[in-house]
Order: C-alpha cells, then sequence, then structure tokens
C-alpha cells in the first residue's frame, strides 16, 4: 500500500487528538552518509528538528514561506538508512498539509535548493508510528529538493531555470559551485596530484549523460581543461558543481552520439581520493 493511503487511513483514526496533517520528503540526486549522525539524530524533545543544507543555489528569486504552495522531491529514511519512502510531493506551508518538521523544515528554500531535515517523533508521527512504516516514536530524516514554489499566482519552478543559460563564455569558460566543503583538509588538489573523483555529468536542460567514479593525474592531459582546472584546491570530501564552457569541453565538434556539438556541460563532483608522492588522503 502506498504510504499516502496509509497515512490519510492514520491521520482519520487519530483525527481528535493530531494537531496537524502529515508528509514525509526528498531526493535521490543527493548521496546520503550516516556515520556521522549520532543514535539520537542530533534531535530532542527540546529542539525537534535539525537541518543541513545539502545544496543552496546562488540565483534565489522567491524563498518558500508561510501559504506558499510549494512542490519538491524528497527520500524518507529512519536512522539506520531504511527508506520508507520517496517521491513527490505538493502541500501549501502553514495549512497542516504535512507533519509539523516537515512544514518547520521546508521553509526558506529557494527552488533547487536541497536541504536534510532530521526530525524529532514529536513532529513527525508520534508515539505510535504508521503500523508497518513507521516505527513508534521514530526519528525521521527527511532529503529534499525545493522543485517549484507557487505564490500569488506568480510561479518558480526548478525546470525554468535549468534552461536558463549559467556564467559561462569564451572569456569565462569555467564556472565553480561549491555544494559542500570538508570539515577536515591536510591535502588540496593540485598539478601533479593523482585524485580520484565520483561525478555525474548532465547537460544544461538536466539530461544525464553520464556518471561514475574516475581517476586521472591533474595537468597530465587525462580529462578535459574545465574539469582539470576544476578539481583543483578540492579537499577529500568537498563537493562542486563545474559549469563548463564547451571550448573547454568537448568543443565544436562534441562527441557523436553522447556530447551534441559546442555544448556547455555540468559536472556534479565529489573529491574521493588525492595522491601526492607518499601522502594519501582519503575519504
Amino acid at each position: 500500500m502506498h504510504l499516502l493511503s496509509i497515512y490519510k487511513f492514520w491521520h482519520k483514526s487519530r483525527e481528535m487528538e493530531m494537531k496537524h496533517i502529515v508528509f514525509y520528503l526528498t531526493i535521490g540526486v543527493v548521496i546520503c552518509e550516516y556515520e556521522g549522525l549520532d543514535p539520537t539524530g542530533g534531535v530532542s524533545a527540546q529542539n525537534k528538528l535539525k537541518i543541513v543544507d545539502l545544496f543552496k543555489v546562488e540565483d534565489c528569486g522567491m524563498q518558500s514561506q508561510q501559504d506558499d504552495v510549494i512542490h519538491w522531491n524528497y527520500k524518507g529514511m529512519l536512522l539506520d538508512g531504511h527508506v520508507f519512502d520517496s517521491g513527490k510531493f505538493k502541500a501549501t506551508l502553514g495549512h497542516f498539509h504535512v507533519i509539523t518538521g516537515v512544514d518547520k523544515g521546508m521553509r526558506g528554500l529557494c527552488v533547487g535548493d536541497k536541504r536534510r531535515m532530521i526530525i524529532h517523533s514529536d513532529w513527525a508521527y508520534g508515539d505510535k508510528g504508521i503500523p508497518g512504516t513507521i516505527p513508534p516514536k521514530a526519528t525521521l530524516i527527511f532529503d529534499v529538493e525545493l522543485t517549484s514554489i507557487e505564490r500569488n499566482g506568480k510561479i518558480e519552478n526548478l525546470e525554468d531555470k535549468m534552461k536558463k543559460p549559467p556564467v559561462v563564455s569564451k572569456d569565462n569558460k569555467l564556472k565553480i559551485e561549491i555544494t559542500h566543503e570538508a570539515k577536515e583538509c591536510p591535502l588540496r588538489s593540485q598539478q601533479d596530484d593523482k585524485i580520484e573523483w565520483y561525478y555525474k555529468g548532465t547537460f544544461l536542460d538536466g539530461t544525464e549523460f553520464h556518471s561514475g567514479m574516475f581517476t586521472a593525474t591533474l595537468g597530465h592531459g587525462h580529462v578535459i581543461t574545465g574539469v582539470d582546472q576544476g578539481m583543483r584546491g578540492m579537499c577529500v570530501g568537498d563537493k562542486r558543481r563545474l559549469i563548463i564552457h564547451s571550448d573547454w569541453a568537448y568543443g565544436d565538434e562534441g562527441r557523436p552520439g553522447t556530447i551534441p556539438p559546442k555544448a556547455t556541460l555540468v559536472f556534479d563532483v565529489e573529491m574521493k581520493n588525492i595522491v601526492r608522492t607518499s601522502t594519501k588522503n582519503e575519504l
């Protein structure tokens, strides 16, 4: 049974004691790591919500607020990493369409922002949970990506944002957006370092053309110029978005069957390993 159906049944049975309607959330575009979570998830009866911003867009029009109709992608997990639901959802903020933790956690986001919300059971499904899906007194984790805001007849959505050309040109061939910085950094990537990283390559419309792991030595012509330049100065654990003009990618010809001619490329990357002579630093 879909979780929404379970929720409707659960909410009806608790109608007299529930103040808030409910829901859960988001995103598979981001890779989650739970090693840093303590057994409580960092929340308590006194501090019921913990917010970790995973990615902030530079171009922010509206920020989500009370009475906005918002759409988002979500992935809902328990503290052990078990995914209990994922998909897309729509709600009006402040109108009890979602559980309290979600309603509060989805505020202040720009379209395209990604966020992790860790929610105490008091602001989720309480002492009873949802039989067969959510354990009693469960702390929940939601990874979310805001895809649309509607306010007073005005709509801002992610699809339109993705169509806007990024700030790269023949004069400025590379734009670097820092999406996550490691807490510790004993070594930063530089010329002649052998590095290993995870990447996802997309076109401007968001279509993915390739993803995976890659290894190269910086400054030795192993990768396109935009990637070689964009992967410098990174620490293990750092994440970046590289927006690369075709001059520093696959040029006027592209790659037949894969990369169109004169294509601007977007790479989301995460540094996994840096080797410099005998020095090795792994994530």
